[in-house]
């Protein structure tokens, strides 16, 4: 009789550990995508805000959202009608779906964008806690040998939080080098006593 993968066999609080050790907390439904962050690369040629937009680097066949069509490297960039479809806020939205509940993503491939109505599943561990997920691949600017692992999920907020706030720095900069400089104040020579 075949054993269950430990990485398969929830702990006594419902939560699942991996074979890297991450700890994931599931949601009550899924979709079928393995989400993250678009790199600069992405965000560069594709004129979208990183922290409002989810990259699916991985669609698992058979689950709602390859039934609907959606494909690895895809652009989520609008949910429900709000644009902010950053990873962080899919996945909020799905812990408070059950199974039937439907989200609208809005997806972008290349130049072309549509809009997708998904039922989401019951959550089972034994598509979404795997070992390896098919696309996988290393963020923009690590080597090959570097560790790519995402961050635990109970991470993603504060990740996302300061993601943010590294953008409106850089934005603040911009705006700061592109005004004139102020003139130095006056110095004043100290009269000598």
């Amino acid at each position: 009789m075949p054993t269950t993968p430990p990485h398969l066999v929830p702990r006594a609080d419902g939560t699942y550990v991996d074979e890297r050790g991450h700890v994931l907390t599931p949601p009550p439904v899924m979709l079928g995508v393995t989400m993250e962050q678009p790199g600069p690369s992405l965000v560069t040629h594709m004129g979208i805000n990183p922290a409002r937009t989810a990259l699916l680097v991985d669609v698992i066949p058979g689950l709602p959202a390859d039934k609907a069509g959606l494909k690895d490297h895809d652009l989520v960039i609008a949910v429900d009608g709000s644009e902010d479809a950053s990873p962080h806020n899919i996945r909020t939205r799905l812990k408070k779906m059950k199974p039937g509940d439907t989200i609208t993503l809005t997806v972008r491939r290349g130049t072309a964008s549509r809009t997708v109505t998904l039922a989401a599943e019951a959550w089972r561990a034994e598509h979404m806690v795997r070992p390896l997920h098919a696309g996988s691949f290393n963020r923009p600017g690590l080597g090959q040998d570097a560790d790519s692992d995402p961050a635990p999920p109970e991470l993603a907020p504060i990740i996302d939080r300061l993601e943010r706030i590294e953008q409106q720095l850089q934005q603040l900069n911009k705006q700061v080098g592109s005004q004139p400089a102020a003139k130095p104040a006056a110095a004043t020579a100290a009269s000598p006593r």
